[in-house]
């Protein structure tokens, strides 16, 4: 099993929804420093997902009361 399949069968036993792997040269954002300025040694970018809960109420998606 590679080292990326025991990674993601390890996040998705914590309850994670989903995750991906990047190489660190394809993350361009206009709004954000280039990653390697800040992780100059960093390869990879780990992205997780989890689904938003129905029972959280806000009036900004990202912030749950």
């Amino acid at each position: 099993m590679s080292k990326e399949q025991e990674l993601r069968d390890f996040v998705l036993s914590l309850g994670v929804d989903d995750m991906g792997i990047a190489d660190i040269h394809d993350y361009q954002s206009p709004k954000s420093d280039e990653v390697t300025t800040f992780l100059k040694e960093g390869k990879s970018i780990i992205v997780l997902a989890c689904k938003v809960l129905s029972s959280c109420e806000s009036e900004h998606w990202s912030v749950a009361q």
